[in-house]
């Protein structure tokens, strides 16, 4: 058995990539220190806390990037866990302030992060495999 890395899961991998590096600028963002402006960010006037879950979500999403690079078991259920909650967390954002300009990136890079996850050789390349008897 090769232990190539299927197509679907180097896009994927690479978008969680860009997502962990858009959701450290919306860290940086909701605390002020970063100067690129799509639009108001804002977490219901506790900009600290909106910091703080998206510190933890990008931490997450880098953890559950490297598990789905070295397709590792479980990477892949990591994976779609911190897509769905990159959504989640972006939607919670647009309704406590932000603009969805804002948050559009997370949105979309969450989002094909999750559609590129439904590809079956993106599950299959980080499934557990079977002891095999030799």
């Amino acid at each position: 058995m090769s232990n190539q890395r299927p197509f679907f899961v180097t896009v994927t991998g690479v978008l969680a990539a860009i997502a962990a590096i858009a959701g450290f600028l919306t860290t940086l963002q909701m605390l002020g220190l970063f100067p690129l402006y799509l639009g108001e960010v804002g977490f219901f006037n506790m900009g600290w806390l909106g910091a703080i879950l998206w510190a933890v979500l990008t931490l997450a999403t880098i953890w559950a990037l490297i598990r789905l690079w070295r397709m590792e078991p479980g990477g892949w259920l990591l994976t779609a866990i911190m897509s769905t909650q990159g959504i989640v967390l972006a939607l919670v954002s647009i309704f406590g302030g932000s603009t969805i300009t804002s948050m559009l990136p997370a949105l979309i890079l969450y989002g094909l992060m999750l559609v590129f996850l439904i590809f079956p050789n993106t599950r299959e390349a980080s499934s557990p495999r079977p002891a095999t008897l030799e």
